[in-house]
């Protein structure tokens, strides 16, 4: 399920786990359906807390967000949503970097399993990042 207006956009999302989904999971108690996606458990690592309008929204730490869309960005089939995703995740990377949060990223890195610590530096390296690792 997603609800959309012009300012915002919210997806019901769900981790999936063992082997792939091809339906929505359905979610009895909110009476809706979620779309089961990988690698959602690295957005919660620590979340940070945001108030829009009066309302506190808990939102991914940045550093997570960025790790998890390069993951995905490397797992997409069609090559038009892979690199919006890398955009997207490059563009979060350099901001961090450029606020002095280069500890959030190396904790972000500390916790994603092996596999996906592969694929985020195999991302940053062919977009020419890695050096900002080491600064």
């Amino acid at each position: 399920m997603k609800l959309e207006s012009e300012d915002l956009l919210i997806e019901f999302l769900t981790p999936e786990v063992g082997p792939p989904k091809e339906q929505p999971v359905l979610l009895k108690e909110l009476k809706f359906n979620s779309q089961p996606l990988r690698h959602l458990s690295m957005l919660w690592r620590e979340p940070i807390e945001v108030i829009v309008s009066g309302i506190v929204i808990r939102l991914p730490h940045p550093a997570d967000f960025c790790l998890q869309k390069l993951v995905a960005s490397n797992k997409r089939q069609r090559e038009e949503k892979a690199e919006k995703d890398r955009v997207t995740a490059l563009e979060v990377f350099d901001a961090l970097i450029e606020k002095g949060e280069l500890e959030s990223i190396h904790r972000a890195l500390d916790n994603v399993t092996a596999k996906e610590r592969k694929i985020v530096l195999s991302e940053l390296e062919r977009s020419d990042r890695t050096h900002a690792l080491n600064a």
